[in-house]
């Protein structure tokens, strides 16, 4: 198999996920394809609640990373992924998920601008959510920081709080 690097994202309660590659037959090796998970966002007592089916994702170099947002809430909702760091302790309070990156961590994306990493969802409804993407194309492996393995963090925040402290990005 040819040198692959993974992204690895786990999460508590706002776990996304997908598989990564497949076998490409006529040459019976890993060929990566691009992810696509999801995001529910659903109606809670006090408010909108996040959460998704599956623990991790892992994506691969120049590919791309997506996650489809579905907003069951009555209300509008903006989800922003951000604070990509590499230690593991928590981003510093209050979250700002409009940072790409914290601490001095260089981004794994080829382009992480706000706009990018932002969902804005209309309101939804349990028989007629809104769905929307947010598309993060990983950079070429040549491009991506650092060496085997490396692991970034980041925040999920929706509407401005932080919804999901740990998510794990890895090489």
């Amino acid at each position: 198999m040819t040198r692959a690097t993974l992204v690895v994202c786990l999460a508590g309660m706002a776990a996304v996920a997908g598989p990564a590659c497949a076998t490409n037959p006529k040459m019976g090796e890993q060929t990566a394809q691009d992810v696509e998970s999801p995001i529910i966002l659903f109606p809670t007592a006090s408010g909108c609640g996040l959460s998704a089916k599956e623990p991790s994702i892992t994506a691969h170099p120049d590919k791309r990373l997506e996650f489809e947002v579905s907003n069951y809430c009555g209300e509008p909702q903006k989800l922003v992924v951000g604070n990509f760091r590499t230690v593991e302790s928590p981003s510093p309070a209050p979250a700002d998920c409009n940072a790409p990156t914290h601490g001095g961590a260089p981004s794994v994306f080829q382009q992480d601008d706000l706009l990018r990493r932002t969902a804005d969802l209309g309101g939804g409804s349990p028989g007629h959510p809104t769905h929307t993407k947010i598309k993060l194309k990983i950079k070429k492996n040549a491009d991506l920081p650092g060496t085997d393995p490396l692991t970034y963090y980041f925040d999920v925040c929706l509407n401005g709080v932080k919804a999901d402290p740990r998510l794990i990005v890895q090489r």
